[in-house]
């Protein structure tokens, strides 16, 4: 998989070459969606959980194109398409999306699939409230409503209990 970073011109501007995975790949999908320019990735895993990733960007706002084997993403504030954003049963895409829904132009309640309320991540949202976001979960897992506030940054701890 290749992620390539593209202002308007055309002219490349970076290149990075990473193995293909599922992880990498969400990855590189929000980091895409928040890079200058237009991204083109080259080489994505098509892996349920990817398609999930996909839609919950879409579902921000994130214009996202298939062109081949590619899928070219396009930076652009997050305009929320409706009040839910679902991330299906992709788990990376929920601990990402929970911090990237901050930027977001309006609330938005992070949902996924029947057995995530059972994802406990509390630790994590607490950290992303250290850091400045403003949400809430009743449960300390999905559904999770997120507040459009810019993150004002600092320490936050964490337990390691996750890879992601």
């Amino acid at each position: 998989m290749r992620l390539l970073v593209k202002r308007s011109s055309d002219q490349v501007k970076g290149q990075i070459a990473v193995p293909t995975s599922k992880y990498h790949a969400h990855r590189a999908l929000m980091l895409a969606s928040l890079a200058p320019g237009t991204s083109r990735i080259v080489g994505l895993s098509n892996a349920q959980h990817i398609r999930h990733t996909i839609t919950a960007l879409r579902g921000l706002g994130t214009r996202i194109e298939v062109d081949g084997d590619d899928f070219l993403v396009h930076v652009g504030p997050y305009r929320p398409l409706r009040s839910q954003v679902s991330v299906g049963g992709a788990g990376t895409a929920l601990y990402f999306l929970t911090g990237l829904a901050s930027l977001a132009s309006a609330p938005v309640t992070v949902v996924g699939q029947k057995s995530f309320p059972r994802r406990l991540i509390g630790p994590q949202l607490q950290a992303l409230s250290d850091l400045g976001i403003d949400l809430d979960s009743p449960t300390d897992g999905p559904p999770i409503s997120v507040r459009p506030r810019r993150p004002k940054g600092g320490h936050a701890r964490i337990e390691g209990i996750l890879s992601q």
